[in-house]
């Protein structure tokens, strides 16, 4: 078992050292006009140390979880409370309780299309590039 634990904090050290910087720069990289703060980098980083630590200890957490019952409990509370029935009712429930618009008022949607030109527009314009009409 020893050399398994030391081939993991190997790796585990290799991937924050070189990883973790990597993966923060290429999410400030997708969002171009937006930058992260440090509050967000900060909790992104617990999060990913977190996430880490826990896959490398799965299987003292899987021991820990058999061993106080927790499985059984959530065996018995998917039985007698998550029938079809009552996920059908929440599911329905959830898609009534979502407004079809957003806060500006336009639909919500991936793709548009101009009025006059008849061009696909992707995102969120308020003009058609082809023609320069105003986009509703």
């Amino acid at each position: 078992m020893l050399p398994f634990k030391y081939f993991l904090e190997k790796k585990l050290a290799l991937l924050l050292c070189h990883a973790l910087p990597s993966i923060l720069v290429n999410v400030n990289l997708l969002e171009r006009d937006k930058m992260m703060s440090l509050t967000i980098r900060k909790i992104l980083v617990l999060g990913l140390i977190g996430m880490i630590f826990l896959l490398a200890n799965i299987l003292v957490v899987a021991n820990w979880i058999s061993d106080t019952g927790i499985s059984e409990k959530a065996g018995w509370v998917r039985k007698e409370f998550l029938t079809g029935t009552a996920v059908a009712v929440i599911l329905v429930l959830l898609i009534l309780l979502m407004s079809p618009k957003n806060a500006g008022g336009k639909a919500i949607g991936f793709t548009r299309r101009c009025p006059v030109c008849d061009k696909k527009l992707s995102g969120d314009v308020n003009y058609c590039s082809e023609c320069g009409s105003k986009v509703s």
